[in-house]
């Protein structure tokens, strides 16, 4: 016995229980609603209980949407509904007291009445402002607040007994017991319940037996109007017809919405759903029907015979076209009513045909919608009764759509669940038999002496697997050891840089010493031999690549991105450019031939890729966007690739330095026909904010000493840029730039395919 009533405290306390709770405990505030509003009696006497009833079914909605809320995650348990039933416990038994006692309006009971709500109010504000500050861990039940409102409950179900003693309105029996009810199950609650938990199971138990006595009310409005008419029975014989009562609020109502509370089955819950609702409506026969999702038809999911008290055979599938009426209010979301003489009564004729029924009498239908579908529908058949349905019991089962939606949506959930994990089982049933009949083929295989190729497969997956495991443990390991290694070299990049600087001007004057050399000897041999021969190609090409790498490297160590230089390095290197410029030109002029570029024929998409694949690093550090624009076939370009390709370098670097932070760079090339000979035309546009039309000029120029390097929309001092022409002009090619304040700037490279050089070289002799 124990062990049922803590199952049932159970259910009344867990989630799906606490909205069934709610709905009948709104079924039966409605059905005493009902019976009010038909009633007759004095109109003030009406006013006030309809407002009672109001005020209550209100609350009950409240605490039904707010269970539905926290059931579905978007609410917090703890810090609302716990205070919340307290309160609307207290301000119903309140309420009910009022309607009971004081039926008529009285000045000082009124009052009374109004200022002990303003009192629950401040009460009930302050209980929400302490318990949020208790400790998540502390339970409601047998708190300071849990037990102060239950000794209000107490205080006012005594105060109430009192009254009714006293003025002993006419069916006062009723409000004695519901209040002797509520005294029950606070006590039993105080006395009996351990201190765990945030809800009073044993205080709902005794509302739902309390609740269904409600419609007793009428009693009231009934003596009013006639007072020496004897008490409402069951059922009244009205010009000889016996009027059958509308509604179900007694326990088998309730153990049926208790069932759907408990039933785990999905293939059970749909007839427990239309049992339930066949109770407490005393509908001869309910219905739920469906939409077929796959085709479009409707179908009767399940069904209850209230008369026979048993359930119907289901599942009958019916076209839509043939319940015309349903499907629409299906469709639109709409009750309808129909009967026998209604024009549409062909959804009559077909449930007629398909259950076997004599003749349907009346029939409504309630569809339960949500946003997102329509989960199908309630009807309710009249046939035996021939009750006819009207637009009160219309009312009465809409004020339960919204828990039966919650209901038949959690049963969907459970049944995917079910057919996913019963999928899931049949595969693993499957692979097991495969896996057993693999073993079987093997061992047979293997005693008949031969190999299993079905075996070796598995076998070589197997090592595939383990092979791949410990490779990417290798590169997790490699890639540990990469990230302390960038780490160990950021933390000693500085202290570096003056040494790397120190270094690199040292073999630059290295370098210059063997070009001086080279010279002298060039020189030597110019006066040993006859004047007018030609250098030897070969000693041209020479001293051509050494002063080349002597300028390239000082412009790049004066362009300070390998480090910081000081005032007196950056005079040595000036120095060591100046000089080195001097020789080159000297050269130039002096000699006839002019040395030979390292030319050849390469493609163009490979040294994009190449640059583009070298400046990956800095795009992602900005998180920049490169868009690479390239013809599918684009001729051979016949052009000294490293200058090439430094050329790209250089001009993407610059974009990346003026690019803000997750911009866009256009990289596009293209053959241009439209001039001298066939040429190459590179584009590269940044959206770093363009350069004003008076810098245009020095974008290529590497400012000298005194000057200012900074020039607005140009990355760094513009170093990059200035080696950038000199390595176009030296492969016969041209480059400008052309901007839009404050958009955009395009740098362009026109480059012929087959380059012709300015001075034609001499045949060598050998000789001077």
């Amino acid at each position: 016995m124990n062990t049922f009533i803590q199952q049932v405290f159970e259910i009344l306390t867990s989630a799906p229980g606490s909205l069934i709770y709610h709905l009948i405990l709104v079924f039966s505030i409605a059905a005493a609603l009902q019976v009010t509003i038909t009633a007759r009696g004095p109109r003030a006497i009406k006013t006030r209980l309809l407002a009672g009833l109001g005020v209550l079914l209100a609350g009950q909605i409240l605490l039904f949407i707010t269970s539905g809320l926290i059931w579905q995650g978007v609410l917090n348990s703890r810090s609302i509904l716990p205070p919340l039933d307290r309160i609307l416990s207290a301000l119903s038994l309140t309420w009910i007291i009022w309607m009971w006692v004081f039926p008529l309006p009285r000045r000082v009971p009124d009052v009374i009445h109004a200022v002990l709500n303003l009192v629950i109010l401040l009460l009930a504000l302050f209980t929400f402002t302490a318990w949020n500050a208790q400790s998540p861990l502390t339970p409601f039940n047998l708190s300071l607040f849990d037990i102060g409102w239950n000794a209000f409950l107490l205080l006012m179900a005594i105060i109430g007994i009192v009254a009714l003693a006293i003025g002993r309105p006419a069916g006062w029996g009723l409000p004695l017991a519901m209040l002797l009810l509520s005294i029950a199950g606070s006590a039993y609650h105080l006395g009996w319940m351990p201190p765990e938990g945030d809800f009073a199971p044993a205080i709902r138990i005794a509302a739902i037996c309390a609740f269904p006595l409600l419609p007793g009310l009428a009693l009231i409005l009934q003596s009013a109007e006639q007072p020496s008419s004897p008490a409402l029975q069951p059922a009244q014989q009205i010009n000889g017809f016996v009027e059958r009562r509308r509604y179900n609020a007694e326990p088998r109502a309730f153990y049926a919405w208790l069932q759907v509370a408990v039933e785990e089955n999905p293939q059970k819950v749909y007839p427990a759903l239309t049992h339930a609702v066949a109770q407490s409506m005393l509908s001869d026969l309910c219905l739920f029907i469906v939409p077929s999702p796959a085709t479009r038809d409707l179908v009767i999911q399940s069904g209850w015979d209230l008369i026979r008290d048993e359930a119907i055979q289901t599942n009958y599938i019916l076209e839509q076209s043939s319940l015309p009426a349903i499907t629409n209010a299906l469709q639109r979301g709409r009750s309808i009513t129909l009967d026998p003489t209604s024009h549409t009564n062909l959804d009559l004729t077909t449930l007629n045909q398909a259950l076997g029924l004599a003749q349907i009498h009346s029939l409504l239908f309630i569809p339960i919608n949500t946003p997102e579908k329509a989960l199908g529908g309630i009807a309710l058949l009249s046939i035996y009764s021939k009750r006819d349905w009207s637009a009160e019991d219309q009312s009465y089962l809409l004020t339960a759509v919204e828990g039966i939606a919650h209901l038949i949506q959690r049963t969907e959930s459970i049944t995917s669940q079910t057919n996913s994990q019963q999928n899931w089982l049949e595969e693993v049933n499957r692979l097991k038999a495969e896996l057993e009949q693999i073993q079987a083929e093997k061992a047979a295989n293997q005693s008949e002496g031969l190999s299993s190729p079905s075996s070796a497969q598995m076998e070589d997956l197997l090592a595939l697997h383990n092979e791949s495991q410990s490779l990417i443990a290798e590169l997790r390991l490699e890639n540990q050891d990469l990230q302390t290694q960038v780490q160990q070299l950021q933390a000693t990049a500085a202290a570096n840089l003056d040494e790397r600087s120190l270094q690199q001007i040292a073999e630059l004057k290295d370098r210059l010493s063997i070009a001086q050399s080279t010279i002298e000897d060039l020189q030597h041999q110019q006066l040993e031999q006859p004047s007018g021969g030609a250098l030897p190609a070969h000693q041209l090409e020479k001293l051509s690549q050494v002063l080349t790498s002597i300028i390239g490297y000082t412009d790049l160590l004066l362009s300070e991105t390998t480090g910081a230089l000081s005032a007196l390095q950056q005079n040595f290197l000036e120095r060591i450019r100046t000089a080195t410029a001097q020789m080159k030109d000297l050269l130039e002029t002096h000699t006839p031939v002019q040395g030979a570029a390292p030319f050849a024929t390469v493609d163009i998409t490979d040294l994009i890729d190449e640059a583009v694949m070298e400046m990956r690093p800095h795009l992602r550090e900005k998180n920049l966007n490169l868009r690479v624009d390239l013809p599918l076939e684009m001729p051979p370009l016949h052009t000294d690739p490293n200058a090439f390709r430094q050329v790209v370098i250089n001009l993407l670097k610059n974009a990346v330095l003026v690019s803000r932070q997750e911009g866009n760079i256009n990289l596009s090339a293209r053959v241009e026909s439209q001039v001298e000979r066939p040429s190459l035309l590179i584009q590269i546009t940044d959206f770093g904010g363009g350069i004003p039309a008076r810098e245009l000029s020095r974008v290529f120029n590497r400012p000298l000493n005194g000057e200012s390097s900074e020039i607005e929309g140009v990355g760094e001092n513009g170093a990059g840029l200035a080696i950038a022409k000199t390595l176009v002009e030296a492969n016969s090619g041209r480059i400008w730039v052309e901007s839009q304040p404050n958009i955009s700037t395009t740098f362009y490279v026109l480059m012929p395919f087959n380059p012709e050089p300015e001075i034609s070289p001499l045949k060598p002799t050998g000789e001077l």
